[in-house]
């Protein structure tokens, strides 16, 4: 009689561990979101897939620019998502195709302003300013001069050489690198659409901290970043 009374233990056995076997099996391949993983699919008989990635074409820099593209009284070409960084969208009207020197010269010295024996330091916080800091970025990256020379005087005719033949919009400003205000500025400068605030911003940051040098003097921009 003893044999009779294990049947339907041993049947409640079987059932508890192969129902332990799929719980086991389901927790692993729930766990993991992009599927599971090449091992436990050949073991368990599933099949193993790849999460998702995001296309290049999918980033909110190349749906903003092709938003502005699309605009026909525009005649800028659009940069996707390998010009711009986390928080940052630019759309390029021209990449740097100046001689990629700097013009140095005489420094117009008077009693009311400073003289280095070095080119003056700006530390532009790329957190306040994060386009202009860029756009400054990919403009050494095309042969932009690191050191530029302060040229007040000659801004307005810089900016006018630097931005003909590109249209005006009126969400975006078109910065100009090298500054216009300098005498790398002008033709050849890379010009880049960014939002109005950054612009006109980092040019008031810029412009104060050399406010106290001579006309000439040269300069050169640091990007800071945190960390």
């Amino acid at each position: 009689m003893r044999s009779t009374g294990d049947g339907p233990g041993i049947a409640i056995m079987i059932v508890l561990i192969c129902s332990g076997l799929i719980v086991g099996a389901s927790e692993r391949v729930s766990s993991n979101p992009s599927g599971p993983s090449p091992l436990i699919a050949k073991r368990e008989g599933l099949k193993a897939v790849k999460a998702p990635q995001a296309k290049p074409s999918d980033t909110p820099a190349k749906k903003q620019g092709d938003q502005l593209a699309s605009d026909p009284k525009q005649a800028y070409r659009v940069q996707g998502a390998d010009r711009s960084s986390p928080g940052v969208t630019l759309v390029t009207a021209r990449d740097y195709r100046g001689s990629g020197l700097s013009q140095a010269g005489p420094i117009d010295r008077k009693a009311d302003c400073k003289v280095l024996n070095q080119p003056a330091v700006v530390q532009l916080p790329a957190v306040r300013y994060p386009a202009s800091a860029r756009h400054i970025e990919i403009a050494w990256e095309h042969g932009a001069p690191l050191i530029w020379h302060i040229d007040r005087a000659g801004a307005d005719a810089n900016r006018a050489e630097s931005l003909r033949g590109i249209p005006s919009n009126s969400k975006l400003d078109r910065d100009e690198v090298p500054m216009a205000a300098s005498r790398e500025g002008g033709s050849g400068a890379s010009v880049s659409y960014i939002p109005l605030s950054d612009n006109r911003g980092s040019g008031s940051f810029i412009g104060n901290a050399l406010s106290k040098f001579c006309n000439g003097h040269p300069y050169r921009i640091l990007i800071a970043r945190p960390g």
